[in-house]
């Protein structure tokens, strides 16, 4: 991950304390990271289910995306709730 993404330089956080997380982190991780730490770790399924997590979010940030894609979107989460 870019230094840029952290919250500062001495927080980087092992995914073994997602519990304890701040927001931003996870945000930064869902967004970015996971993608590629998560490819060959999850088995496929899973992790087509996480890359739907991934792609649900971004569209919600964008406002864009938000208002062209919402009832899209509020289906692919309530897939990925359901599933």
């Amino acid at each position: 991950m870019a230094f840029e993404f952290y919250r500062c330089p001495d927080c980087k956080r092992l995914i073994d304390d997602i519990d304890f997380w701040m927001a931003t982190e996870l945000r930064n991780f869902v967004l970015y990271s996971e993608i590629i730490i998560l490819k060959g770790k999850l088995k496929p399924e899973l992790y087509k289910h996480v890359l739907l997590l991934m792609f649900t979010t971004r569209l919600l940030i964008s406002l864009e995306t938000f208002h062209k894609y919402n009832l899209k979107d509020s289906d692919l989460l309530k897939q990925f709730v359901n599933d």
